[in-house]
């Protein structure tokens, strides 16, 4: 199939069911879905969210030991 079908197939849905927490990566106070990586991310059907949470299923971020990092690893602990 043609890269451009498979694409227009699948984008929508790709990310289905992710829902992806951010650390140090955009500017404090500028909201998430003015950043082009979660426009992205919701055009592809997942979720960005500026907490941690039971729904989290991604953790992006710019340099480790952060306390969201941290929090992150203790809550996966928690949870298996």
């Amino acid at each position: 199939p043609d890269v451009r079908e498979l694409l227009a197939r699948t984008r929508p849905t790709f990310f289905s069911g992710c829902v992806f927490a951010f650390s140090g990566l955009f500017p404090r106070g500028v909201p998430l879905l003015e950043q082009v990586l979660c426009q992205l991310i919701c055009a592809c059907g997942g979720e960005c969210d500026d907490e941690l949470s039971e729904r989290t299923t991604h953790l992006i971020f710019r340099r480790p030991r952060t306390d969201k990092i941290q929090r992150a690893a203790l809550m996966r602990r928690a949870h298996g």
